[in-house]
């Protein structure tokens, strides 16, 4: 979950899960968060007088990522992201390492957050 920043635009404070993320260009797409109509003409896609419907499109278009922060999971407020190092034990085939892993903090709470699933399964 993300929240728009106060200084950022005519509408602060909105909050919504992010769909999208551009890195290329340090950009991100959060839900509900500047909404933008694209007028779009109607045109032929193919054979058989398949016609695409055109119209006004409604969809959130991307915003640098500068202007929105992470919400925490724990206190619910917006909040900048830290990182602690945690010592932690893995076992591998010549039996247990111990290794240092990064873990995401907040700093407002110092609770952990989480990893997104999504982020994890590297698509």
């Amino acid at each position: 979950m993300a929240e728009q920043i106060a200084a950022a635009n005519e509408h602060p404070g909105i909050r919504g899960k992010v769909l999208r993320v551009i890195p290329s260009k340090g950009k991100i797409v959060v839900e509900g968060v500047n909404k933008v109509t694209k007028h779009q003409r109607p045109k032929a896609t193919g054979g058989a007088g398949l016609v695409q419907q055109g119209g006004r499109i409604e969809f959130e278009a991307p915003i640098p990522v500068s202007r929105v922060l992470l919400v925490c999971p724990d206190c619910q407020k917006p909040t900048r992201v830290g990182m602690r190092l945690k010592e932690e034990s893995r076992r591998t085939l010549t039996g247990s390492k111990m290794t240092t892993v990064r873990e995401r903090i907040c700093k407002k709470c110092g609770a952990a957050i989480p990893t997104p699933v999504e982020a994890r399964s590297g698509s």
